[in-house]
């Protein structure tokens, strides 16, 4: 479909909208069409070929404006131009109207963003896994020299990169729901998949509580799910912002290690080939529980062996920190009443753990070295310590 036909598709009559957002997004869409051919001929050889695949796992992601990074990679650049010209447009103009999608901010999810081109464009089997955040982390806007912050409503004109799949959905007590966003390599017709989650609730109305009048517990599920992936980062200082993050972070990984297992499992029907066929790379700590998750999956839902899934954990991930900065030092405080099952016995029980014992032998009998190297102290789970424990490779 072209710029025109997609055009004429998005124009809802609004002289205003249409001038300032309809032929962005109208060119947006032209160029998702061409995306997705070489997205779909993509997975379709990743499935013929079955090779080991890697998965990225990110809570930020800044990719920044796609449209110019779109059909710089596809090579038609050019060919855009002239045809917007004819049009009586010009493609700089139109590029600059496209907004930034609120998935992140700063150093490390510009990293995550460079991830996903370079595996693209170097032709790797990877796909990226995120979550979908309403309102970004915070609009900034100055007043009388002071910063003050407002919700990004990044999506209140809807993103034309990104295609719903609500027919990807796993629960995670609510419902994770899977939008994708194809992401081009350069000079090559590989196209991977950014997959981020969106929180909806299992349950959205309450039609009972409605028609008694109770109007506002008839929708509160819904606020309560989709709190889980409104805020990028929301604000741990009170109990119940701790216990938001701790659900954003487990939503996440939960819900892409379900999808993850899924797709091994279609092609697979044992465990056996699973370290030959899935890599797992954490960038920074905030996937971190994606480790002891992998392993309540794999004993609690697989029926595999303590000690089978443990060395299968112990080869699958790799792990990035990108600095020595408090906050990428995270801590989660172990909340009371939060029951946590195999997830808690991998994170407290390190004297068991074959990487302690390796703490030992490396500094030596240092009772304070080794004492630091322990997962669970002062009533905090130290996460950056379980991930580089777990994982094959660490970098950072």
């Amino acid at each position: 479909m072209g710029v025109r036909e997609n055009d004429v598709e998005m124009d809802n009559g609004d002289i205003w909208v249409r001038e300032k957002y309809s032929n962005t997004g109208a060119l947006s869409h032209s160029v998702r069409d061409r995306l997705i051919e070489r997205w779909h001929d993509t997975q379709q050889y990743f499935k013929k070929k079955d090779p080991k695949r890697l998965y990225f796992l990110s809570l930020e992601f800044l990719m920044g404006r796609s449209l110019s990074n779109s059909v710089i990679n596809l090579g038609v650049r050019a060919q855009y131009a002239a045809a917007l010209s004819q049009l009586g447009f010009e493609f700089e103009v139109l590029a600059e109207q496209e907004g930034d999608a609120a998935l992140g901010n700063g150093g490390l999810a510009r990293l995550s963003a460079c991830q996903m081109d370079s595996l693209a464009t170097l032709d790797y089997p990877a796909m990226g896994y995120g979550l979908r955040y309403q309102y970004g982390l915070f609009r900034q806007i100055i007043l009388d020299g002071f910063q003050h912050e407002q919700p990004d409503y990044w999506l209140n004109f809807g993103n034309p990169w990104e295609i719903e799949r609500v027919h990807v959905s796993y629960t995670v007590k609510v419902e994770a729901v899977a939008y994708d966003n194809p992401i081009p390599g350069y000079g090559t017709r590989n196209t991977i998949n950014l997959r981020l989650w969106a929180a909806k609730p299992s349950n959205q109305y309450d039609l009972e509580s409605f028609n008694t009048g109770d109007y506002i517990n008839s929708v509160v599920n819904t606020q309560k799910a989709e709190a889980i992936s409104n805020i990028l980062y929301p604000d741990d200082r009170s109990y119940q912002g701790k216990e938001l993050r701790l659900k954003q972070q487990y939503f996440f990984v939960s819900a892409s290690l379900q999808d993850i297992i899924r797709r091994f499992k279609d092609g697979h029907d044992n465990f056996d080939d699973f370290l030959g066929k899935v890599a797992l790379q954490l960038n920074d700590t905030h996937p971190s529980l994606a480790i002891p998750e992998v392993m309540r999956v794999l004993v609690d839902e697989e029926h595999l062996g303590w000690n089978r899934a443990w060395d299968i954990v112990c080869k699958l991930f790799s792990f990035t920190t990108h600095t020595v900065l408090p906050e990428a030092l995270e801590k989660i405080p172990v909340l009371t009443g939060i029951n946590v099952g195999t997830v808690y016995r991998v994170l407290s029980d390190p004297l068991k753990s074959r990487t302690l014992k390796r703490c030992a032998q490396f500094f030596k009998r240092r009772a304070q070295s080794i004492k630091r190297c322990a997962i669970k102290r002062r009533a905090h789970v130290v996460v950056e310590r379980r991930a580089a424990h777990d994982a094959r490779v660490c970098l950072g």
